[in-house]
């Protein structure tokens, strides 16, 4: 029950973050942010979240922009990177 509360809250506090989406509900988050392909990788300095090219993925690193270059403490002061994953 936590686990889906806390889950709830976080996608309502990104909503706040995505403009136009303010009002979004979770299902409806998920669907056309984060039901997508993408890869992550992690550097001895960076932690990259390539994310694969999706109609509202602009809002999202948009959205994000504010966690850019957060360090994590409990990953050795890691940089958190969200990128476009430039497939061919």
């Amino acid at each position: 029950m936590t686990m889906t509360i806390a889950s709830y809250n976080f996608y309502r506090i990104l909503a706040q973050n995505l403009i136009g989406f303010e009002k979004e509900m979770p299902s409806s988050l998920n669907s056309k942010f984060f039901t997508n392909g993408g890869q992550v990788t992690i550097d001895n300095d960076t932690i990259v979240i390539e994310m694969k090219k999706k109609r509202h993925l602009p809002i999202l690193i948009d959205g994000l922009d504010t966690y850019q270059e957060t360090t994590i403490p409990w990953l050795n002061n890691r940089k958190l990177v969200f990128k476009l994953w430039a497939t061919s």
